[in-house]
């Protein structure tokens, strides 16, 4: 299979660039498959002019980005496994940093098992047992955004509040549902936005594409915070149900390092009673992706996440 590459120079897009990871809906009824922002990769937005159309607009495999650090010979590569790791640590939470190794001085890169497990190992440079806090995520792409911004640290993103009551006989295409993350790059004026990400179709032409805080679809209320979390699942191959609160009847939504071990003790975010269960975690997302696959007339692993162990 071919690699699809992009090289980008910033300073060629004045208008702002965006990088962020790429990976499938968490919901989709889209009939074609030729849809660029659903496949797994690295998405990239740039413009020429501030306000202008955005001429690349598009998923790749592999993003070499030029002029790092106002050094016209420095580059960075980022392929998708560097980007998934920067957005499972993202979804998860996790301070982005630099943290140096304490004998070559270089950035100590955290894989995945690393970012959702115990943060300690070898330097991928010279060999040094490192072990730092767990809720930091150490990259070099830190080091990047700080070169190209100026600024210490990643703004906060805009949470959106809008509810949205959608339709799905408006889009004869289809729609998806996206959960939202921190872009690696951003370079511009606007402000980045959090929340869910929604497409809709006629037919292969985009006719709906927005963030906004929640989604509502046939009376099923849909949360950013349980798309996220489902997304770091679907990425690690978690076995993942839905239970429910024995006094209110509350779906459980476990959370932290419940989220990711299963486990029997739960406890109802909103009434607060504690309940034990059978050894599992618990996710709202999948009975109610398990329902709109039976509204939409899906296929029963359409949407569903893997139930392996």
């Amino acid at each position: 299979m071919s690699v699809k590459e992009l090289t980008i120079n910033l300073e060629d897009y004045i208008g702002g660039v965006a990088i962020w990871p790429a990976y499938p809906a968490i919901f989709s009824t889209v009939k074609f498959e030729d849809d660029p922002n659903l496949k797994p990769g690295i998405h990239v937005h740039a413009r020429h002019s501030k306000g202008g159309r955005k001429v690349i607009d598009d998923t790749f495999d592999l993003v070499k980005i030029e002029s790092i650090e106002q050094n016209k010979n420095k580059s960075i590569s980022l392929d998708y496994s560097s980007a998934k790791t920067f957005l499972i640590a993202n979804l998860l939470g996790k301070k982005i940093s630099s943290i140096k190794c304490d004998s070559c001085k270089s950035t100590i890169e955290n894989n995945i098992s690393q970012v959702v497990g115990e943060n300690e190992g070898e330097c991928i440079q010279c060999g040094y047992f490192f072990n730092i806090s767990n809720d930091i995520y150490s990259t070099e792409l830190k080091e990047v955004f700080k070169s190209l911004t100026s600024l210490n640290d990643y703004p906060d993103l805009k949470m959106k509040t809008r509810t949205l009551d959608l339709n799905l006989d408006k889009y004869s295409g289809g729609i998806s549902l996206m959960t939202c993350c921190r872009a690696i790059i951003w370079i511009g004026e606007a402000i980045e936005e959090d929340g869910i990400h929604v497409h809709g179709y006629d037919n292969e032409r985009i006719r709906f594409d927005s963030t906004v805080g929640k989604v509502v679809i046939n009376g099923l209320e849909i949360l950013p915070e349980h798309m996220k979390m489902l997304s770091v699942q679907r990425f690690l191959e978690l076995r993942v149900e839905t239970t429910y609160c024995d006094v209110c009847g509350n779906p459980h939504f476990d959370k932290n390092e419940n989220a990711l071990k299963p486990n029997s003790k739960k406890q109802c975010t909103l009434c607060r009673s504690s309940s034990t269960t059978h050894l599992v975690i618990s996710n709202p997302m999948i009975d109610i992706l398990s329902k709109l696959n039976e509204q939409c007339s899906l296929p029963s692993e359409n949407n569903v996440i893997p139930q392996t162990l």
